[in-house]
């Protein structure tokens, strides 16, 4: 089989542009279904867009885009060091609720065990038939 009556690869495809309208390989392309569907195929996903070729809103975009650009850049940096929101609304931060709720109910529970033991003066419980030392 010569060169010319093989089937194109796809590395083939972006050469096919340069080939003289002479090259036999173009005769091959428009003689086989499986080359003439590879080249259309290739020719369709270089070929630009009709909204591509009409793209007024690319220069709109293109200006909003650069004039919030500069509005950015332009503000000031927050300097690290300084916290924005005052300590009350670090501490209550969404973030840090269920800390706060696990450390209240530490306190309701401890609470609930260690004051009775208080109000009984008892420095630690007694065992059914134990003695208690103390």
């Amino acid at each position: 089989m010569r060169n010319e009556d093989r089937c194109l690869t796809p590395d083939e495809l972006d050469a096919m542009a340069s080939w003289p309208a002479s090259d036999r390989r173009l005769a091959h392309v428009r003689s086989c279904p499986r080359c003439r569907a590879l080249s259309e195929a290739h020719r369709l996903f270089h070929a630009p867009t009709p909204e591509e070729l009409e793209a007024p809103h690319v220069e709109a975009a293109d200006a909003a885009l650069s004039a919030h650009l500069e509005r950015i850049t332009r503000l000031p940096a927050p300097s690290p060091n300084v916290s924005a929101d005052p300590w009350w609304r670090v501490l209550f931060a969404p973030a840090l609720r269920p800390a706060l709720a696990f450390a209240a109910i530490t306190i309701v529970v401890g609470a609930a065990v260690f004051v009775p033991r208080l109000r009984t003066h008892s420095s630690a419980p007694v065992l059914r038939g134990g003695s208690h030392v103390g």
